[in-house]
């Protein structure tokens, strides 16, 4: 893995500027450079974790509310939960008479 001192000579001459701005970047780059050399390697996003909470959130904004948690944590499982609301079990414990 790439460290940050490998970022090139475009990095020391920013660190090295009389210019704030350019120094703040430099330090930013600096500090989250392995963060960027994964992201740019491994292709690995937030974008699922990203999709369930927002699904979460539209359930929270369709509630308008709950009574307490729990029944916020019941919803929540109920549409995110890919429950089988119909299993087999349930069709052939109940027969008609």
């Amino acid at each position: 893995m790439a460290g940050p001192s490998e970022h090139g000579r475009a990095g020391d001459w920013a660190i090295r500027s009389r210019l704030e701005p350019i120094k703040r970047v430099a330090r930013l780059i600096k500090y989250y450079w392995d963060g960027v050399i994964n992201a740019a390697t491994t292709n690995v996003t937030n974008a699922r974790s990203e999709g369930i909470n927002s699904k979460i959130q539209w359930i929270k904004r369709m509630a308008c509310g709950y009574r307490n948690r729990q029944r916020f944590h019941n919803a929540i499982y109920f549409h995110l939960g890919a429950l089988d609301l119909y299993p087999d079990s349930l069709n052939s414990t109940h027969t008609k008479a």
